[in-house]
């Protein structure tokens, strides 16, 4: 008869300044919301298991925006899997982890939108397609074009919107191209929008 395995060891508690840190995160007051998020930056590796376990409580509240928006600009590999998870499970987080891997340096972030943006999940998708036109990458600029053709309307209105961002200058001809035969009035919008404006 095998043995049971041994249980997984405990994880240790954030030191007191840490902790008192990760409480104030949730905090109403923005200026100790701030604060807080100060103090983590500076020590945010052994900020960090606190940081993903108050994400993957998946709470929307001010705590666990907070932390995210503190992964992001880290570009930290081991923050791939809680902002991968988050943005697929959808909600206020969602956006707010596309938000945080669309700052995010790391490789295998971008990938993580470009599945996203895949995602028969619209909400999922739009969430991803936000965040594309904080990526430099080309690859970023093609799946928010691919995306100006999708049979969803609202997916193409944030493809619309996206490119309202990017910079519609490289994409034009397909913007105009997309003008001529949408149908739908929101993104028809934006898209003449994009064509009357100055390029960039």
């Amino acid at each position: 008869m095998k043995s049971a395995p041994p249980p997984a060891p405990a994880r240790p508690a954030p030191a007191p300044k840490l902790a008192d840190a990760i409480a104030r995160l949730g905090s109403e007051d923005a200026a100790e919301r701030e604060a807080a998020a100060v103090t983590l930056s500076r020590d945010l590796d052994r900020a960090r298991p606190e940081l993903h376990a108050l994400i993957r409580r998946g709470a929307p509240g001010q705590g666990a925006v907070a932390a995210l928006r503190l992964l992001g600009p880290a570009g930290d590999r081991d923050d791939l899997p809680v902002l991968r998870d988050t943005l697929q499970a959808g909600g206020v987080l969602g956006w707010e982890a596309a938000r945080a891997l669309g700052h995010h340096s790391g490789e295998g972030a971008l990938e993580i939108l470009l599945a996203a943006v895949a995602s028969d999940e619209s909400a999922v998708a739009e969430a991803a397609l936000a965040a594309l036109p904080d990526r430099s990458e080309p690859a970023a600029r093609e799946a928010i074009e691919r995306a100006l053709a999708h049979p969803v309307a609202s997916r193409r209105f944030k493809a619309a919107v996206a490119l309202t961002r990017a910079g519609a200058g490289p994409s034009m001809a397909l913007v105009e191209a997309r003008l001529a035969v949408e149908t739908d009035a929101d993104v028809r919008r934006t898209l003449e929008a994009l064509v009357a404006a100055p390029p960039r």
